[in-house]
């Protein structure tokens, strides 16, 4: 084993004593020759090419070019076969390369390889030894320095480190750790995050269904119960990362029910043909459970004999093998009513079919919401709500009288009275859909008579008119001003503006060739603003107009005014109608002489 390396201060010492020895008395000298060559001491002396071979496996040593170094010294082998120094760095080279395929050399027997860090411990002694060598012979070369003082003597097997073998070996280890720290993350997938951790890439699943159904058959497919719509190729996508199990369920009118269990799980690639079965195909075990009236206590099993498409099966022979498809069952029980059930079995494997019976002062109530009606509704018998957001109700009630509601959101109330008997009340519900009127706003000025249709119904300024969804024909009349007719359309919850844009009469070309005097209405020239009233004031928040019918004098003067909308409240069409009478027009004109007539004004209230 390589022994221990010195430290830097030993080194320094038994450097510095074996100078002072080799210039020292001659006997030492002597001596020294007399003794067997060891680390620090000159070797015998070699030829130039032997030393340069020497070198050239030592650099190589210290660059760590390992195998290149162990071929050198195979060749020079075989060149200077009794160098002492170029047997021992081929047998350590062979050592440390063992690897390498090394012919053996005549007079240097095979060893078996060693530890790597042993080798090169071994290495570094030998360029130790090398290094001193060199350094004893360039001392010699130089004059004699200041004598040094003496200290202990360097004991055997003390070398210095090679520096290029340490910069060898540690840069192999800083490109172990590059490895291990940057190249190996790298290649795992994935750079690092800011705070070290790996991103993970999380891949989703993909499943594609289609299904075999003749063409025309409304598919319905239901993913945990809500229907997944089709893409323009008819097939159903899932994807997503919401990993898991899923219920898929299809439905077709004449076709089996099918159900199936989906495992989506991370990167599943999925795609599959789900093949509907016609009613009839798949068989149904079917047993029964009893609905019995409150007061009625539970019959001894063999009193209730059960019914299937009118066929009696003993309870004994329970369950009771069918085919899928649409089938009536009933129960019979001593002194109760049968109440049969027609029942669409299309899902295959077992059924646990439930079977009222009632007392036969009792009847049944049968109701149901017309196909071409959406949505659900609620059900009342006698006031009492006897059942919640269904399309159909099935309830016993005692024979008599009573009546029935049904409510939907947007249809009016389906009413009935009925008198309950043996035979009960079976109906299908139509509840009328309640029409979103559409709103008709008519521009206040100038002032028109209104007709909806031919029909007169007021005259502007005027609230918006109600009216249903649909076309009207909407005509505006002023005796100053040419007739509008025009044709509205109204949409429900909609509102629709017009304005009356018939020209003045006075500005319309006289074609009966008689002469036309012109005419122009009044103006208002000077306003007075009206005073809020309290109520207003404390109400605050409030915003409009009050409009006002107003007769202006020849000489521009508020004669009359009346109120046609109050559009704000709290006194404020009290307080326009007073404050207008303060106003001063520019008078109406009639062939430029100063006529009295009626106009239409607006006071607008912004109370905060």
């Amino acid at each position: 084993e390589a022994e221990p390396a010195p430290e830097p201060a030993e080194v320094a010492v038994a450097e510095e004593e074996e100078l002072a020895e080799e210039e020292g008395p001659e006997e030492e000298e002597a001596e020294a020759e007399e003794e067997p060559t060891e680390v620090g001491e000159e070797e015998p002396e070699i030829s130039s090419r032997e030393a340069e071979l020497i070198s050239s496996i030592r650099e190589k040593i210290a660059s760590s070019a390992f195998p290149e170094a162990l071929r050198d010294s195979r060749a020079a082998m075989l060149e200077f076969p009794e160098s002492q120094t170029i047997a021992e760095l081929h047998e350590k080279l062979g050592k440390l390369a063992g690897p390498l395929e090394e012919p053996e050399v005549e007079g240097v027997a095979a060893t078996a390889p060693l530890d790597e860090e042993e080798l090169i411990e071994e290495l570094a002694e030998e360029e130790e030894k090398a290094a001193a060598v060199a350094a004893a012979r360039e001392e010699k070369k130089k004059p004699a320095a200041a004598p040094v003082t003496p200290g202990r003597k360097r004991e055997p097997g003390a070398k210095k480190p090679p520096t290029g073998l340490l910069i060898g070996v540690g840069g192999a280890v800083v490109a172990v750790l590059l490895v291990v720290f940057v190249v190996l993350p790298m290649l795992g997938g994935g750079g690092a995050e800011e705070n070290g951790e790996v991103e993970p890439v999380i891949e989703p699943y993909d499943a594609l269904l289609a299904v075999d159904a003749p063409s025309g058959v409304e598919v319905e497919l239901l993913v945990d119960g809500s229907p997944l719509q089709p893409g323009a190729d008819g097939s159903y996508s899932l994807t997503g990362t919401d990993f898991g199990n899923r219920q898929v369920e299809v439905r077709a009118p004449g076709y089996e029910r099918l159900e199936r269990s989906l495992s989506l799980t991370e990167g599943l690639v999925l795609r599959d043909t789900l093949r509907l079965d016609s009613l009839g195909t798949s068989e149904v075990s079917v047993s029964f459970s009893l609905t019995l009236p409150e007061e009625v206590e539970e019959p001894d099993a063999g009193d209730v004999v059960y019914y299937v498409d009118g066929e009696e099966i003993s309870p004994d022979s329970l369950p009771h093998l069918v085919r899928t498809g649409s089938h009536v069952f009933l129960a019979e029980v001593p002194g109760l009513q049968a109440v049969p059930e027609t029942v669409l079995v299309d899902r295959p494997g077992d059924l646990v079919q439930p079977l009222m019976v009632r007392s036969r002062d009792t009847a049944e109530i049968r109701l149901w919401l017309a196909s071409d009606i959406e949505g659900t509704a609620d059900w009342y018998v006698d006031g009492s709500r006897v059942r919640s957001g269904s399309r159909s109700l099935v309830y016993v009630a005692p024979q008599g009288d009573h009546t029935l509601l049904v409510r939907m959101a947007q249809r009016d109330d389906w009413v009935r009275s009925i008198t309950l008997d043996e035979d009960g009340y079976s109906s299908t519900v139509s509840p009328v859909s309640q029409i979103e009127p559409g709103r008709l706003m008519i521009g206040p000025e100038p002032w028109a008579n209104v007709y909806i249709d031919g029909e007169l119904i007021g005259e502007t300024p005027m609230p918006p008119v109600e009216l249903d969804p649909g076309t009207y024909t909407i005509r505006l009349s002023n005796p100053d001003y040419q007739e509008q007719t025009q044709t509205v359309t109204i949409s429900a919850g909609e509102d629709t503006r017009i304005r009356y844009a018939g020209r003045p009469l006075s500005e319309v070309a006289d074609t009966s060739g008689t002469g036309g005097e012109a005419y122009m209405a009044p103006y208002v020239i000077a306003q007075v603003s009206p005073d809020i009233p309290q109520e207003a004031l404390e109400r605050g928040n409030l915003e409009g107009n009050v409009m006002l019918r107003v007769r202006v004098g020849q000489d521009g003067s508020v004669l009359d005014a009346s109120v046609v909308l109050d559009m704000v409240g709290f006194g404020c069409a009290d307080a326009a109608l007073e404050a207008v009478h303060g106003w001063v027009f520019s008078p109406a004109t009639l062939g430029g002489a100063p006529v009295e007539t009626t106009t239409t004004v607006s006071v607008p209230f912004n109370i905060e």
